[in-house]
């Protein structure tokens, strides 16, 4: 199998299978044609809208991530490996054993465009950096800084902070921190003898926030703040009392509004709004027998939109 193959979009309105491709591009149409509310009501629009499918060249339609880097490419992470459009074509780029300049695995799970407009791949055999200029894939993205023992490991989210640094959450290895300044790895890992340690070695979510703080999202914990000061990792919204909102155990994304509000999407317990001003949380969940609730608890991402409304 070749690198990777190329697929012709035709310009066409194309019905897809991709759920998730689907619902961005959903709301993005929804966006462009909403009224001053920020509200748009599709069911009274004629909201066209092309979809791509692994019938036109989508190499799987479970997708994980997208992202867009400095050149208009769109980016698309799937169970069998990432995709890149420009708006006419799909060029789909794979794992093959005897090259080195493939991706490390087909899997792809997060995706990062840093400040200078490179691209990372997270896999589930650790990150890739794309080289635009040789168009390759570095499996060892900070070999040039001294750093070729990074774990294997699946990576579940990727973050540069502003200080140029970069955080990596994977599966099971805990949270990585690697200063390609001076080649440094600080690797945290849950141990239970530590008080205020890394709670759990699976990290889901990233966000380094407006006033510099950084927000861990774990698999089994919930929410934690790291607090560089003694490497403390401490925690928000966990409560064993039945009258404080709990924010949830699985933190799938962290997200700060225009205002400096945290949104929590968690796997099980809906959205949880936590204003950082007034350390109050707000939950959001489905009630079946409230209409216009949370349609679903399994929340995987949120967004903010120009006019300020919350996807």
């Amino acid at each position: 199998m070749k690198p990777f193959r190329e697929t012709l979009m035709a310009n066409k309105q194309i019905h897809a299978r991709a759920a998730l491709l689907s619902c961005v591009l959903l709301s993005w149409a929804a966006l462009a044609d909403a009224p001053p509310t920020g509200r748009a009501d599709l069911s009274q629009r004629n909201v066209q809208f092309n979809q791509l499918s692994a019938e036109h060249g989508l190499s799987q339609e479970m997708v994980y991530d997208i992202a867009q880097d400095k050149r208009g490419l769109i980016w698309i992470a799937t169970q069998e490996g990432l995709n890149r459009y420009d708006g006419r074509e799909i060029k789909v780029f794979e794992h093959l054993r005897t090259d080195p300049n493939t991706l490390s695995h087909d899997f792809v799970r997060s995706l990062l465009v840093d400040r200078d407009g490179a691209l990372w791949v997270g896999t589930e055999a650790g990150v890739n950096r794309y080289n635009t200029q040789e168009h390759r894939f570095e499996r060892q993205p900070f070999a040039d800084v001294g750093l070729t023992k990074l774990p294997s490991d699946s990576i579940r989210a990727m973050l540069q902070a502003k200080d140029g640094t970069f955080w990596f959450g994977t599966a099971s290895s805990g949270l990585l921190h690697v200063d390609p300044r001076v080649g440094l790895l600080r690797q945290f890992r849950h141990n239970p003898e530590k008080a205020e340690g890394l709670p759990d070695d699976t990290v889901l979510a990233l966000l380094e926030d407006s006033k510099g703080n950084l927000w861990v999202g774990t698999r089994t914990a919930g929410l934690f703040r790291f607090d560089p000061v003694g490497d403390r990792f401490v925690s928000y919204g966990t409560s064993t009392d039945p009258d404080v909102i709990n924010v949830g155990r699985e933190i799938r994304r962290i997200y700060e509004d225009q205002s400096g509000i945290l949104w929590i999407a968690t796997a099980d317990a809906g959205v949880t709004r936590f204003d950082l001003r007034r350390n109050a949380f707000e939950r959001f969940s489905h009630n079946h027998d409230v209409p216009g609730s949370l349609g679903d608890n399994r929340v995987r991402d949120v967004i903010e939109d120009a006019r300020g409304t919350i996807w």
